[in-house]
């Protein structure tokens, strides 16, 4: 699962300011951007999130990195997947790992 959402830096510590679908502990790769960074701003990555609905299942239990409607990398690590994107010229891409399995449903609590 891929969710970009809003937090605050508040003593130290990234703070969501919603709820989160994650489970306690769980282990999560974060990307922080700063909305005061010239030239970066808010992306929804709609391109990338229907990438992932139409292609996901042929790329089953690997990560991609995914610019636009395009793949820009793919394999079994984040640090391969992102060498594979620079070559490309994408310095950020979107990168996700895609379960083998379906994930459950999340009713939340």
């Amino acid at each position: 699962m891929t969710k970009q959402l809003e937090v605050i830096y508040e003593d130290g510590v990234l703070r969501p300011l919603q709820p989160l679908p994650f489970a306690d502990k769980q282990r999560l790769i974060v990307t922080v951007t700063s909305e005061a960074s010239p030239g970066l701003a808010y992306n929804p990555r709609k391109r990338e999130m229907e990438w992932l609905r139409v292609n996901a299942a042929q790329h089953a239990g690997r990560y991609v990195a995914v610019e636009g409607d395009q793949l820009v990398g793919e394999g079994d690590s984040v640090k391969s997947v992102m060498e594979q994107a620079r070559a490309r010229g994408v310095p950020l891409p979107l990168v996700v790992h895609i379960p083998k399995e379906p994930e459950l449903p999340f009713a939340g609590w």
